[in-house]
């Protein structure tokens, strides 16, 4: 039977650095949580945008916007990942050749949460990420948005 010798390593294995085991306050684990983790800067809307899924059609203002994806309230809910056609209506004063820009994108939602409004029904927040967006609509938007953060 032939002999078969076991090799033994010389080298100690490594070991993880000795770590203390930190207790998070309560305040750190909110503030943690609730961390910005938007990478593009937002701007107030104050214009409108249509919303089209695959089962409805609705015109909704917007509440906040920003090159990466678009906020508003709608009255019934989306769910998370669904595609989205929207079209968004800068305000006049944007392009001084149109009164308003309408720019076709689409979108994924995000976010649906709903959000608690006294006496008028229920309604949802959902913000929305852009997938596809022209050019120069997405200029439009940066421009729109940089002429906001100035005010």
């Amino acid at each position: 039977m032939p002999s078969t010798t076991r090799r033994t390593s010389t080298a100690t294995p490594a070991r993880a650095p000795a770590r203390s085991s930190p207790t998070r306050t309560a305040e750190e684990a909110i503030r943690l949580r609730n961390r910005e983790r938007r990478r593009a800067p937002r701007a107030p809307g104050g214009f409108m945008l249509a919303i089209a899924t695959p089962l409805k059609r609705r015109a909704v203002p917007v509440k906040d916007i920003s090159r990466s994806g678009v906020c508003c309230d709608l009255p019934f809910p989306i769910p998370v990942m669904t595609r989205v056609r929207i079209e968004l209506e800068l305000p006049a004063g944007i392009l001084p050749d149109t009164p308003t820009r309408r720019i076709p994108c689409e979108g994924a939602v995000v976010r649906c949460e709903p959000v608690h409004r006294s006496g008028s029904g229920r309604a949802y927040d959902v913000a929305i990420f852009f997938l596809s967006i022209p050019t120069e609509g997405r200029a439009a938007i940066e421009e729109y948005v940089s002429s906001k953060l100035r005010d």
